[in-house]
């Protein structure tokens, strides 16, 4: 583990309506390290991991203290899954199984060792296989290695425009425009790619360059397109019938069927020309979408695009982190001016955990649902109670409404019993 020193930060509102209500921690990651933080949060078990140029941290999810837990450039998100993190730095890919620390490692598998210059991406975990993209100069390849052990099982396979992370589809990898099938079937290559691609219910979404394509996944069939005139760097998230991009101009939704415009979410117009725009992706959680817009944190209604509450998050570079919301809480990262890198907390306003495709699909960023972890105990709070008599008896039966609410982690019932104690002569209940 390396030492690091951190401050946090509780702010008081001012002027760019920073809600101190909304804000529940924010952490400066090593404040004298030049730091720059370009991956989306990952959260399992209680813990944020997040990566930057100076390597992985780890953060206490209710309180933002952080440990850095690796050394080394860390770009893309990091995944979590049966018990072991995996993560791309410098070319190399790393299997740890103690994901708390980083200290033992499993396996670690470097495309091209004798290359000066080389790069390996967010690997994407399913079954008894990791699948990643490796490149050198000008070339992409593909692989696929074993989980246990990270010896080769099949690559390298070139390809293009590959985007930052695969989606395992029925033994295939769909990355960027391409379909690549890992057995002898076929495959499809439909466009080229300017971020990662998101599936939902059998359909692609691929942004490429000014245009957002939405790509039957089994024959490559282009079904729509959406052209939005600057350049989509985000990867899409889909949920229902909706999908949610964003870009220069601000965050959209966009029917899943015909590919139509439902509404756009600008960015504030105060602040056009100050903060560069990043290329962080949407999440979601139910009826309400969560971007980045403009060095602006949003909570949006998924439906009608009005503001239920935003954040301005400080300094002026551009956002290259993807917020995700775990339990009701959403954590983004950040690229300050003066390099320092920084994680905020937010209370979501909402009850839940990202349902969207990005993270449900482990692509940028996941949580522990996707990871397939135990969350934790269902958690139980009262959110009303009516009884229909104003004075009772010792004894008496009363009746009434009560009403419970699961803002746990996991699905679960609970049993509430109200009772009436004899020397609660004013009727007061005591709930267990």
């Amino acid at each position: 583990m390396f030492g690091l020193s951190q401050t946090q930060t509780v702010v008081t509102a001012d002027e760019w309506g920073q809600d101190p209500n909304r804000l529940i921690w924010s952490t400066h990651l090593s404040p004298n390290d030049n730091i720059i933080v370009f991956s989306a949060p990952t959260v399992i078990n209680d813990t944020v991991y997040i990566g930057c140029n100076a390597g992985l941290y780890a953060l206490d999810e209710d309180s933002g203290d952080a440990d850095r837990i690796f050394d080394g450039t860390i770009t893309d998100a990091v995944t979590v899954r049966d018990e072991s993190l995996y993560l791309a730095s410098d070319g190399t890919l790393y299997a740890f199984t103690d994901p708390e620390t980083a200290n033992t490692t499993n396996w670690t598998y470097e495309p091209f060792p004798d290359a000066r210059t080389s790069g390996v991406n967010t690997p994407t975990v399913i079954d008894d296989r990791v699948v990643f993209t490796g490149s050198k100069s000008t070339e992409t390849f593909l692989y696929s290695v074993e989980k246990a052990t990270g010896d080769l099982e099949w690559g390298p396979v070139p390809i293009e425009d590959a985007g930052r992370a695969p989606i395992v589809h029925e033994n295939a990898a769909v990355i960027g425009g391409q379909k690549i099938p890992f057995r002898d079937q076929p495959g499809w290559n439909t466009t080229s790619s300017s971020g990662s691609p998101t599936l939902h219910e059998g359909t692609v979404y691929n942004p490429s360059d000014e245009t957002l394509y939405a790509i039957d996944v089994d024959s490559g069939d282009v079904q729509w397109s959406h052209d939005r005139s600057e350049l989509i760097w985000s990867t899409p998230t889909v949920i229902g019938n909706d999908v949610f991009i964003t870009n220069p101009n601000g965050l959209f939704a966009i029917d899943a069927t015909t590919g139509d415009k439902r509404w756009h979410k600008q960015r504030h117009e105060r602040d056009r020309d100050m903060v560069t725009p990043g290329r962080t992706s949407p999440t979601v959680v139910d009826d309400t979408v969560f971007a980045v817009v403009q060095g602006y944190m949003y909570a949006v209604d998924r439906l009608s695009g009005d503001v239920h509450w935003d954040y301005r998050l400080d300094g002026i570079s551009p956002v290259n982190s993807s917020p995700i919301v775990r339990d009701g809480v959403v954590f983004v990262g950040q690229r300050q001016l003066n390099r320092e890198g920084k994680v905020y907390a937010f209370d979501a306003g909402v009850v839940g955990s990202s349902n969207g495709s990005r993270v449900l699909e482990g692509t940028i960023g996941h949580h522990h649902e996707w990871a397939e972890t135990d969350p934790g105990d269902p958690e139980f709070l009262i959110t009303d109670l009516s009884v229909d008599e104003t004075t009772v008896e010792p004894g008496e039966t009363v009746s009434g409404t009560l009403e419970v609410t699961n803002v746990g982690p996991s699905d679960g019932t609970t049993t509430v019993v109200g009772t009436l104690e004899d020397e609660d002569t004013d009727g007061t209940f005591d709930i267990d």
